[in-house]
């Protein structure tokens, strides 16, 4: 009689236990959730995505995973549905890095569409949006299946403090391991979805809270872009270093450095920039509101830019 899953697991422990050895489990999707939904929970969705390449504006969604969820206001999961997921044909066949990373193939996508009645049904109630790296899904969900711009986004990559766990990298597949001592098959829309929910329903290690509960805290707060308009050229590694990125000309803002940040840590900011990047003389950044609807959005580029002068 093969051996079950419980049966291994002493023997799991025990070499956990002897310190010489690391022992992941395969993850499998959890049912068990541990109370009912309640009139006090809120629903979100976990979204993910593959797609012919980087680009959103040539390339094109070949995989959608959705999986809706309920949770309390502070941040505990309470119940999730099983993942809903669709492919689409491209129109064109597959770049073969793409299938050796998703393991999608030209035969399968043939004839395949995403059914976006389907979608608007799970996702016109949520309050939520959350996917791991939400600065690619969202451009690329948005261009595909316009309600996604109408909805506020989180993303479990940027909004959950990840180094206070002592993580080196965000990747999903080492948080997974790390802190929920799982593995699974990354790169598949379905199973990031299915293993998001688990990371987000696991207790952090520095304060005992569910990482959806700082993930929550982090996406409420009030954020703004700051671009560094101007900035002297021999400062670009050190606003590099900083966590400025550059943008080469897209939209009304033209060439620049960004940075996205707490709109509470706008001030100190600037104080920094002064003489870090424009050698201790007056200046004039430009500052964009980041609502939740439009955060992560390539519709940034070309939202409203306020002038504001260097203390």
């Amino acid at each position: 009689m093969p051996e079950t899953i419980a049966d291994l697991r002493p023997f799991a422990q025990r070499l956990r236990d002897s310190g010489e050895f690391r022992v992941y489990e395969r993850f499998h999707p959890r049912r068990d959730w541990p109370t009912e939904s309640s009139a006090a929970t809120r629903r979100a969705v976990l979204v993910d995505s593959e797609t012919t390449g980087l680009n959103s504006d040539r390339d094109a969604v070949i995989q959608l995973a959705i999986c809706p969820f309920e949770y309390t206001p502070d941040g505990v999961i309470v119940r999730a549905e099983p993942c809903q997921t669709w492919m689409e044909d491209p129109g064109r066949p597959l770049d073969p890095k793409i299938t050796r990373l998703t393991g999608l193939r030209d035969a399968d996508l043939v004839g395949q569409r995403i059914d976006d009645a389907a979608v608007k049904a799970l996702v016109d109630p949520a309050v939520l949006v959350i996917a791991h790296n939400a600065a690619f899904d969202r451009p690329f969900l948005e261009k595909r299946l316009p309600l996604f711009a109408e909805k506020n986004w989180g993303c479990s990559l940027k909004d959950v403090p990840w180094e206070a766990e002592d993580m080196t990298t965000r990747k999903l597949e080492w948080l997974v391991e790390r802190l929920c001592g799982k593995f699974y098959q990354a790169h598949d829309a379905t199973e990031d979805c299915e293993v998001l929910v688990e990371l987000l329903a696991t207790r952090l290690l520095s304060d005992g809270r569910p990482a959806l509960a700082a993930l929550l805290e982090n996406a409420r707060q009030p954020r703004v872009r700051l671009w560094a308009t101007g900035s002297l050229f021999d400062s670009k590694d050190t606003l590099k270093d900083r966590g400025y990125q550059f943008n080469r000309g897209t939209g009304q803002a033209g060439n620049g450095w960004y940075r996205d940040l707490s709109k509470a840590d706008l001030a100190d900011e600037l104080e920094w920039l002064k003489p870090n990047a424009y050698g201790g003389q007056g200046g004039t950044v430009q500052v964009t509101e980041l609502g939740p609807t439009i955060r992560f959005s390539s519709r940034i580029m070309n939202s409203p830019m306020v002038p504001m002068r260097l203390p």
